[in-house]
């Protein structure tokens, strides 16, 4: 079907991606062939049912990528008896918006998350995250920087709820990013922002890696395609950096 070519699609940028970072090549060309998902079917429930392999094991810091698999058919298509609006994503229409504000992923996240700042140098990816997150959040106020400097910058005139943001980059890396911010925050006694870093590679010592420069948590890119996972995701970064940031506190003189 057509949300099965998306993602085959999707999956074959990933692997550009990741081949070009490996050359040091810029990334724009992997972005030339990200299917346009704005307004894509990936989350209408007129998907087939084919199974998607996509997973995180919570009991790791906040989302690192293990295997756990579940049907996307049965979950977003609406005739299912097991059709759940928070996997599926908003779709067109007031009915099914009133139905994704009953989830109570959803209702936490727009109570936390009023201001976010979306990291990344290639521009299809910003938009494409913004619209997901908008979709999830009308009201959200989602800025966008195109490098870590520029980022590190915005976070530091404060405001931001939650960042996401990717971790190769040129100028700065995220998480050199990350590890510039948290500098930062201790010098000046700064409330900590947290901070979720995303990336085709989902290698588990990579993911690790990512985390120890001072992430909260971790998405595959482009992004999850269940609405449920990304507040799943948000929301586990947010407590992470909550419970850093009072023991850090704790830690004080």
């Amino acid at each position: 079907g057509k949300a099965t070519k998306v993602t085959k699609e999707i999956l074959m940028a990933q692997a550009r991606e990741r081949r070009l970072s490996k050359m040091g090549q810029p990334r724009e060309a992997a972005a030339e062939h990200l299917p346009s998902l704005l307004n894509s079917p990936s989350e209408s429930p007129s998907s087939s049912h084919d199974t998607k392999s996509q997973s995180y094991d919570k009991s790791q810091s906040c989302g690192m990528l293990k295997s756990q698999t579940f049907d996307s058919g049965a979950g977003t298509n609406p005739h299912s008896p097991h059709f759940d609006r928070c996997r599926s994503g908003p779709l067109p229409g007031s009915k099914d918006r009133q139905a994704l504000s009953k989830c109570p992923e959803v209702a936490a996240l727009r109570q936390k998350v009023q201001k976010c700042l979306v990291v990344d140098d290639v521009g299809s990816i910003r938009k494409l995250l913004s619209a997901r997150l908008l979709r999830i959040h009308a009201a959200m106020d989602v800025q966008i920087a195109e490098n870590g400097e520029s980022g590190l910058r915005m976070i530091q005139e404060g405001g931001f709820d939650v960042v996401v943001s990717d971790v190769v980059m040129p100028v700065m890396s995220g998480p050199e990013m990350v590890t510039r911010l948290r500098s930062w925050e201790s010098e000046n006694g700064s409330q900590r922002t947290p901070v979720i870093g995303m990336s085709a590679n989902t290698n588990t010592q990579d993911v690790e890696e990512y985390l120890s420069s001072g992430m909260d948590g971790f998405m595959h890119k482009p992004m999850p395609s269940s609405t449920q996972e990304i507040c799943d995701i948000v929301l586990r970064a947010i407590k992470s950096s909550a419970m850093k940031g009072n023991a850090m506190g704790d830690l004080s003189p």
